[in-house]
């Protein structure tokens, strides 16, 4: 078994932000690329597939993130069998990022 730490993806959201909160570089490449900003700082890639939307909110606009639908968030048969320990070494990172933001994420190199 990896000796890897857990991490879910509240976790990675707290501490993008806080590195973000006190590196202007880092918040400016999480800005404008967060794909790699979160493979340079986690270890992994976030599929193709998956958009990622980083918003800087400003004194006068707030955003509210509601969670995917239950009906449009369930994982696929073999996506979920991925994240319970597939081997499928093409799809390791969309497994990696399945589990992140189900909540059960592992930071893994690779």
């Amino acid at each position: 078994m990896s000796s890897a730490p857990i991490i879910t993806r509240r976790m990675a959201e707290e501490m993008l932000v806080q590195k973000a909160a006190q590196d202007d570089a880092f918040r400016k490449q999480l800005l404008t690329d967060p794909k790699t900003t979160i493979f340079e700082t986690f270890g992994f890639r976030i599929p193709s597939d998956v958009r990622i939307t980083v918003l800087e909110e400003t004194s006068d606009e707030l955003f509210l993130v509601l969670p995917a639908s239950c009906a449009t968030a369930e994982l696929a048969e073999r996506e979920l069998a991925m994240v319970a320990g597939g081997t499928e070494q093409d799809s390791a990172s969309s497994a990696k990022w399945a589990a992140l933001i189900a909540g059960d994420g592992s930071k893994n190199s690779g």
